[in-house]
């Protein structure tokens, strides 16, 4: 099988990550969930501000390569999604895109290694992906 880049992230949060489909199988659920990928790199850091109320500046943490969860896919990769050489390039762009003061404070901290933030995302394990192809049909039951 064929490896399949895209590019996934969180629409709300502005974040997006070269990915690798590692299971887009809907396994019975209707609708089908998002797919499992892999994150290969950081191609725009997440937003530093809050979804409901986007003039107030609230910490997200970025996914960070290797992860493998579930994500959503935006758009097969093109030649021009190259990741960030490392994770200072990404946030110091992010500080370029800040609308706030508060907001690049945060992005400071992410700079310096600091980072408080949580992130909410089903991650999977090599076992639970074993799991999955070894017990749990691809067709809806």
């Amino acid at each position: 099988m064929r490896e399949r880049l895209v590019v996934a992230g969180d629409v709300e949060l502005g974040d997006r990550y070269l990915a690798q489909i590692v299971d887009n199988l809907p396994r019975a659920h209707d609708p089908a969930p998002n797919p499992i990928v892999k994150i290969l790199g950081i191609l725009r850091y997440p937003d530093q501000r809050a979804i409901m109320h986007p003039d107030r500046a609230s910490e997200v943490a970025p996914l960070r390569n290797g992860l493998v969860c579930r994500l959503c896919v935006l758009r097969d990769a093109g030649a021009a999604d190259v990741p960030a050489p490392d994770m200072a390039t990404a946030i110091l762009a992010a500080m370029d895109r800040a609308r706030t003061e508060e907001e690049r404070q945060i992005l400071q901290r992410h700079l310096q290694g600091d980072i408080r933030g949580k992130r909410a995302v089903v991650v999977f394990t090599a076992s639970d992906l074993d799991f999955l192809r070894l017990h749990c049909a691809g067709e809806k039951r």
